[in-house]
């Protein structure tokens, strides 16, 4: 899959990358999990900053609205 071969050379260029869907809950929170884990908030105010990419209207808002109402970071 195109997909899975991007992710994987993001990731070996040494961006993590995540490919993921809304309508699956689990997603989400496996990217909060690893954030959670990997990363520490730089400002208490603000928390985390991430970058959300994608070509037009393929739901990067709604990703980005899933994750900050399953997020306590």
């Amino acid at each position: 899959m195109k997909t899975d071969r991007i992710i994987k050379d993001y990731n070996e260029y040494g961006v993590k990358c995540f490919a993921v869907s809304t309508k699956k809950h689990d997603d989400m929170r496996g990217i909060l999990a690893y954030l959670k884990e990997n990363y520490k908030n730089k400002y208490n105010q603000v928390g985390l900053w991430l970058m959300v990419c994608g070509i037009p209207n393929v739901g990067k808002s709604s990703i980005i609205n899933q994750i900050r109402s399953i997020s306590d970071l």
